[in-house]
């Protein structure tokens, strides 16, 4: 629905609105060129298609082989293919070539690592690590390239070590510090809305749409103030607009 909707804005903007823009934006969505942020929706779809067997593996699994697997998908998916980009001609690349583990490649470890994070709870010491570790994966997302080189594509892929250890720590902050838990709650109205971000980062590309044909855009003004202002701006755009479509009989909880 989402796809097809952001395709059809795109084909009407260039071609008018006709059943052949309706026809091209279906086919659009089928083939995944659609706007550039739903990639996270195709990337649900194969996690759900996988979904069964993790739901088997964590609901029998221990803690200790849950942490194993977690720490499989680290290296593997991570720190290790960010080596080989230093190392290209290494032994690591050439092991990682031969060994296709591909188990724990992709975002699985995502997926795992945030069931993880939401059904143990964590020690405070632990929990202060992982803010720090997080820290440090801002750093070298922001700063890997100009520090360590590689490229930017390296820092900033989803699977990166810094975008990793990032996630995992503003996956913690927003449990215990911002109140999603039961226990060791601080803050239960952010939990709420919880129910409403998913649907309010499907709905805000809309409004980035008309920012631009009014002819704002994020160098519109100096890039360190603009940005964070008009993601606060979004945020309080797309917040009531997801609220609202929840309301729609029947269909609002699967729009949103």
């Amino acid at each position: 629905v989402w796809g097809t909707a952001y395709a059809l804005v795109e084909r009407v903007q260039v071609h008018g609105l006709s059943w052949e823009s309706v026809r091209a934006a279906l086919y659009q969505v089928l083939l995944g060129k659609t706007c550039f942020h739903l990639w996270f929706l195709y990337m649900l779809l194969g996690l759900y298609l996988v979904h069964p067997v993790l739901r088997r593996f964590t609901a029998a699994a221990s803690r200790g082989e849950v942490l194993y697997f977690l720490l499989l998908c680290f290296l593997f998916a991570s720190l290790l293919p960010a080596w080989t980009a230093f190392h290209p001609e290494g032994v690591v690349g050439a092991l990682l070539e031969r060994l296709q583990v591909h188990l724990v490649l992709g975002y699985a470890g995502y997926y795992v690592a945030g069931w993880y994070l939401r059904h143990y709870t964590i020690g405070r010491v632990p929990e202060f690590l992982l803010y720090l570790l997080g820290i440090l994966g801002l750093v070298l997302t922001l700063g890997g390239d100009a520090l360590l080189g590689g490229g930017r594509e390296l820092w900033y892929s989803d699977t990166a070590p810094g975008v990793a250890l990032t996630a995992a720590a503003l996956c913690a902050l927003f449990r215990y510090v911002l109140g999603i838990s039961e226990e060791r709650s601080r803050r239960r109205a952010v939990h709420a809305l919880g129910s409403y971000v998913f649907g309010a980062y499907l709905i805000h590309q809309l409004w980035m749409l008309l920012f631009r044909w009014l002819g704002l855009t994020v160098t519109a003004l100096e890039p360190v103030f603009f940005v964070p202002l008009l993601a606060l701006v979004l945020l309080a755009l797309s917040l009531p607009m997801a609220w609202l479509l929840r309301l729609i009989p029947g269909a609002g909880k699967w729009l949103t």
